[in-house]
């Protein structure tokens, strides 16, 4: 795959806890601890995060939503620290919050997919990503999923077709995720880079154009 793919993909992490904190209700013993866990994340202190998860799985072996918050922890440390067999144990997570949700919660795709597609990258196997396609195929075919959904789900397939070496496709699903959200950073970026790959030098051009238009002040933009 092109050199540059490693690059622009492992730059591009995302918040992967989309809604994910629990209600603070009397009915859940584990539900501060969850919250800590969330915002822990959300601050970038993933250990923090895993060992307040790995806490409340000890106590409730099938907390879906605490393995989904270890899962998207897990996933972004390994991807910010290089470590495949972290991000590995958040896919393992993620399969196991689906599970014990009895797949009720489509957000809980997002670590296993951007998991995958990551590994796809750091162990240079097409067959992660090509996995990982089908499964975001599925998941963007379920009836229901909000407007928020589709958008980030979107965005994960076309990150997921770059390393599969196909920019215009991924250049597509970047597009219709920022028509579905209009101001999804990740997605802005990505969407000049993909065209680039693609050899749309032209889209590149107007679409970096765009992201300067709505982030002037962004230092990530410039560096991008």
């Amino acid at each position: 795959m092109p050199r540059i793919l490693p690059l622009l993909v492992l730059c591009l992490g995302i918040p992967l806890t989309v809604s994910a904190q629990p209600p603070a209700t009397t009915n859940d013993p584990y539900a501060q601890q969850k919250i800590q866990a969330d915002q822990a994340q959300q601050q970038g202190d993933y250990a923090k995060s895993i060992a307040l998860t790995s806490q409340v799985l000890q106590q409730k072996p099938d907390d879906h939503v605490a393995y989904y918050l270890r899962a998207s922890a897990r996933v972004e440390a390994g991807r910010e620290q290089g470590n495949v067999q972290s991000i590995r144990e958040g896919v393992s997570d993620a399969r196991e919050a689906i599970r014990f949700s009895e797949n009720q919660n489509a957000n809980y795709y997002l670590p296993y997919l951007y998991g995958m597609m990551n590994l796809a990258v750091m162990e240079n196997k097409k067959s992660h990503a090509e996995t990982a396609l089908g499964v975001a195929n599925q998941v963007l075919a379920r009836p229901g999923l909000t407007p928020e959904e589709k958008a980030n789900f979107h965005y994960q397939r076309g990150m997921i077709y770059l390393p599969l070496n196909k920019p215009q496709e991924a250049a597509q699903d970047f597009t219709e995720t920022i028509k579905l959200s209009p101001d999804h950073f990740a997605a802005l970026l990505a969407l000049p880079d993909a065209y680039a790959l693609a050899g749309n030098n032209e889209m590149a051009l107007a679409s970096f154009n765009q992201v300067i238009q709505k982030q002037p002040d962004s230092p990530v933009v410039y560096n991008n």
